[in-house]
């Protein structure tokens, strides 16, 4: 939203499934006007964990032809997938800008390097204000992700196991507790109905557990809270004991 608006643009939240926090194509054409200028998607879903299904992607893709608007898709939880397969809206359009990066799938965040492709003309005024803004990425940071590209891939896969093991954890501790709670199909998070995000939120930190409101993310989010179990399994074992005393 932030962004959107320094922009002088005005964002406007698409409702998504309660069931599966799915975003619909239909919902998406009902929100679009003579002033849309384009349709931002996260698939792996921060804050929810959801991964958007190959047809809503096509057919979002096959909107943003007929509107001949641009998809701005995030894309940097894309290798963090469990039991679905990840689709990207540049494989049906080129009318998208696909933003990634190294901070999650190869655990780099401190090294700050991402990147992003699009259409020619894009990338050449997007390069305008990056000049500005930041001129370019660490050398080093370009090195490390260089070498992480061009490893072995199985540190990753080994990495996603382990956060699949993590997830169960967390989800079935939630479920146990009748949490009502989706279960991730992508990302590390997990983004359960709580009732009363405030005084859950409020309670959780007391117990030195820490959840950010699902309000922060938008009307959506609202009454929801973000776990994240990007931490040790033990970890997530003691914070599921402690959320327990308060739920």
């Amino acid at each position: 939203n932030a962004c959107v608006k320094l922009a002088e643009g005005k964002p406007i939240p698409i409702p998504l499934e309660k069931k599966d926090f799915r975003t619909k194509p239909e919902t998406i054409e009902s929100l679009i006007t003579k002033k849309t200028k384009a349709i931002i998607l996260n698939s792996p879903s921060n804050p929810t964990g959801a991964v958007m299904e190959k047809d809503d992607i096509k057919a979002i893709a096959e909107l943003a032809e007929e509107k001949n608007l641009i998809i701005i898709s995030d894309e940097v939880y894309e290798k963090i997938i469990y039991e679905k397969k990840h689709y990207s809206p540049g494989q049906f359009t080129e009318n998208a800008i696909i933003i990634n990066g190294f901070s999650k799938t190869y655990a780099m965040t401190g090294l700050r390097i991402g990147y992003v492709t699009g259409q020619h003309e894009i990338i050449e005024e997007l390069l305008k204000v990056h000049q500005y803004n930041t001129a370019c990425a660490p050398s080093i940071s370009q090195a490390a992700a260089l070498a992480a590209l061009k490893g072995s891939q199985k540190v990753v896969d080994s990495m996603v196991a382990e956060f699949k093991r993590r997830r169960d954890l967390m989800f079935n501790r939630l479920k146990k507790m009748g949490m009502e709670c989706n279960k991730p199909a992508g990302a590390f998070y997990m983004f359960p109905y709580v009732k009363d995000e405030k005084s859950f939120t409020e309670n959780a930190l007391k117990e030195g557990v820490v959840v950010v409101p699902g309000s922060a993310f938008g009307s959506n989010g609202k009454d929801h809270v973000r776990f994240s179990y990007a931490t040790s399994y033990d970890k997530i074992k003691e914070a599921m004991d402690r959320i327990e005393k308060i739920w």
